[in-house]
This record gives C-alpha cells, sequence and structure tokens, in this order.
C-alpha cells in the first residue's frame, strides 16, 4: 500500500526510530491537541457489535448442520464449503478483536504514533485475507444451494447457467483480487513494515475496485432466483414468504453498498485509522447477512421435522390458552336491564338463592326464565337480593383433525429438493 513511509528504509536508523515514535498525522487545526495516551474510541461498541454477529452466526450455522446432518441425514458440497467459510468468518472476527488491542476503533489518526498505525496495516492485512476467503466460500454455498433447490436434476435452463457463471466469476475474481493484495509490496512483511527495504504500488485502486465488483455481484445474487420463485405453483402467500426470507438478501446488498462508501472514505481521507473502522464493521455485516441468506431456509425444516421443537411450540401454545381461560373464568358478570351482560363491580357479590315462592318452579325454558327474572325485578327493592339468579352451562366439544403427511406438504422450498 503506498503511503509516506515507502523511503523509511532509506534513512538512517536513528532516523527511522523518530519517525516511527512520532505522531502519525498532524491534526487538521491548531486547536485541536494529539491524546496519544488515552484517545477517544468506540471499542466497546465494535466489541459488542462483533460479539453479537459471531453469536448469530454460529447458532444458524448450528441449526443448518443439525438440519443436514440429523433430519435430512445428507450432506452436500456447499454444506462442506460452509464449514471452510465458518471457519474464516472465525478468523476475520479475531481480526476485529486483535484490532481493539491495538490502535482501537474510530479514532483519529493525529491521536497515533506510527507505530500504531504499522499495528493497524498488520491487522487490515489478516482482516482482507479472511474477508476474501469467507466471501468466495459464503458466495458459493449460496449459488450451489439454489441451484439444489429451483434447478431440477438434468435441467440446464437460464437460471442454471447464470448460477455456474457467478459461481466461477465469484472465484476467479476474489482470488485474483487476494492474490494481487498480497503481492502489492515485495517483500510480503513491508506492507505493514516500511523499514523494511523493498517496493509497493498503490492498492486503494484495487480495493476500490474489489468494493464496487462485490456490490455487484450481490445484486445479482439477489436478483437471480425471484424470476423462479414466482414462477413456482404456489399459493401467493407462501411466494411471498419465500421472498421475504431472501430478502435478506437486500441488507447484504445494502451492506455492500455502505462498504463501498467507506472504502472511498478511507481512499481519499488522510485520516486512515478513523475511516478504516467503518470498512471493517461494514464488511462485517455484510459477511454475517451472506451466513443468514445461506442457513435460514433451513431453518424451517427443524420444526416441521424436530419432536423437541413441536412439543415446545405446542407447550408454549397450551400454557397461552390456559392462562387466556384462567383469565376468563376470573372475571365476572351480572345483566342489566337490556339483557347483556357487564363485569359486575362488586366482587363480593356471590351466587344466591331466589325467593321460596319462586326458586321452587325449575326454570328449564326461556319463558320460565323470563317469569322468574319479571318477577324479582317486580319484587320491592328491599326484599331483593343482590346476586347471580340463573346460569347457564355451555358444553363444547373440539375436533382434531388428522395432520397431512409432511412429506407432501410443502417443506422449506422445495419439499423434494429437501430430502434430496
Amino acid at each position: 500500500m503506498s503511503s509516506p513511509l515507502d523511503f523509511l528504509y532509506l534513512l538512517p536508523p536513528e532516523e527511522q526510530d523518530a519517525i516511527i515514535d512520532g505522531p502519525a498525522l498532524p491534526p487538521p487545526r491548531a486547536d485541536i491537541i494529539p491524546n496519544f495516551d488515552a484517545p477517544s474510541n468506540m471499542n466497546t461498541l465494535a466489541q459488542v457489535v462483533t460479539t453479537i454477529a459471531l453469536i448469530i452466526v454460529t447458532v444458524v450455522v448450528i441449526l443448518r448442520a443439525y438440519v443436514r446432518i440429523h433430519i435430512i441425514k445428507k450432506l452436500q458440497l456447499q454444506d462442506y464449503l460452509a464449514f471452510a467459510a465458518y471457519a474464516a468468518y472465525i478468523g476475520y472476527s479475531y481480526s476485529l478483536f486483535r484490532f481493539v488491542k491495538g490502535a482501537g476503533y474510530f479514532v483519529h489518526q493525529w491521536d497515533l504514533r506510527v507505530y500504531d498505525v504499522v499495528d493497524i496495516l498488520y491487522t487490515l492485512q489478516i482482516a482482507v485475507n479472511f474477508y476474501a476467503i469467507t466471501l468466495i466460500f459464503i458466495k458459493t454455498c449460496i449459488l450451489l444451494d439454489w441451484l439444489h433447490i429451483f434447478v431440477p436434476r438434468g435441467s440446464r435452463g437460464t437460471f442454471f447457467w447464470m448460477c455456474h457463471g457467478l459461481i466461477w466469476f465469484n472465484i476467479l475474481f476474489y482470488s485474483s483480487a487476494e492474490v494481487a493484495g498480497n503481492l502489492s509490496c515485495r517483500p510480503f512483511n513491508r506492507i505493514w513494515d516500511k523499514r523494511i527495504p523493498g517496493n509497493c504500488f498503490n492498492r486503494k485502486p484495487l480495493d476500490l475496485t474489489t468494493s464496487s465488483v462485490n456490490l455487484l455481484c450481490d445484486v445479482f445474487i439477489l436478483l437471480a432466483p425471484q424470476k423462479v420463485i414466482w414462477k413456482l405453483r404456489l399459493a401467493t402467500g407462501k411466494k411471498i414468504g419465500v421472498s421475504i426470507v431472501f430478502a435478506i438478501g437486500l441488507l447484504a446488498v445494502a451492506s455492500a453498498a455502505a462498504r463501498l462508501v467507506a472504502t472511498v472514505g478511507y481512499s481519499t481521507s488522510p485520516d486512515f485509522s478513523y475511516e478504516i473502522s467503518k470498512v471493517g464493521l461494514w464488511s462485517l455485516a455484510e459477511l454475517t447477512l451472506g451466513f443468514l441468506v445461506f442457513c435460514i431456509p433451513t431453518v424451517p425444516r427443524l420444526y416441521q421435522e424436530s419432536k423437541f421443537m413441536r412439543r415446545f411450540g405446542k407447550s408454549i401454545l397450551s400454557y397461552t390458552v390456559k392462562s387466556k381461560r384462567s383469565e376468563a373464568s376470573d372475571q365476572q358478570y351480572t345483566p342489566n336491564d337490556s339483557g347483556e351482560y357487564h363485569r359486575m363491580q362488586n366482587s363480593q357479590i356471590t351466587l344466591s338463592n331466589l325467593p321460596n315462592d319462586e326458586s321452587n318452579q325449575p326454570c328449564h325454558t326461556a319463558k320460565n326464565v323470563n317469569m322468574t327474572s319479571e318477577a324479582h325485578q317486580n319484587m320491592p327493592l328491599a326484599n331483593q337480593k343482590l346476586g347471580i339468579t340463573h346460569t347457564t352451562q355451555f358444553t363444547v366439544h373440539e375436533e382434531r383433525r388428522a395432520q397431512p403427511d409432511a412429506a407432501s406438504s410443502y417443506n422449506g422450498w422445495n419439499a423434494s429438493a429437501w430430502h434430496e
């Protein structure tokens, strides 16, 4: 990466040490005083975001692995590649955590010394390598999975060739960018340590090109299956549901666009240490959403086939129903003059019998009930007793229909595809 320090190795060792211990960038204004000892940063936010993202990806990867191994009992190429992508993702997360222990996130470069920038460049090189490897694997996994779901065996339609074209372009482009980035300085260690003799080329145009192509690839990957999805013979609601799941890719595209904007900022701003923090976190968001796009479509199968998940869901539903019934049974009601029932305000009112001259006749018919009610209402107010004078019991019988065979119903995106 071309920098003002490219000729540092030509200076005497004493001058090199003085520059390394000096400020990395002059303050933009005279009233700004550099703070080398405790510069302001956003390390806590970066750590929280990285930890949450790592947990989310770990959970969805485990859920997909469980479905593929224990329910479908078949692993395919994309499943093995997903494990490689996850390992590279862990490596990228490690580089983000390492960044906290170094210069820190969103620290202005005038608050750093040159040797802090050396550490940034070293961590950045680790992150870039793991980022590229993760992208190669996770995008290949997504496209292979879509081929398995949406393309019937033996079919060679437009969608088939589009996916294969994107797969090979993805592999070749990111591999080439990875090689070019690692060869930006010769020898390799000179990428971060400019005291080593050698030469470098300016890799900022390479970073801008990579970010731009990456955004275009994400857009193509998002749009590719939409036409196929809406041609499936499914109810409109299910089509919308499938598209909503794939719409997670919209967030991935938005993250790639934000990463491109951040890359432009770091390429044009002298405050390199501050701008590169944005690139790192937006890259994390893009990779995380890529795993969600790949793994989320498998999660419904886990609920459909897992006895534990079904029992857990039923227990939650049963508890909710019982709670509502319990609340309803605790409510007390009284009739008004119009025959409608309202909740009683006095909780001390209890069931009471009608006077002897009226309660000895059973109320079997609506006529008797009306006569009893009128008699009770025509009684003098002093002789009336507050209470419930008539109750009715209802018996409801519930019938359960047998559930259709799960194999014949719609599971995930394509029932037959999941069983292969």
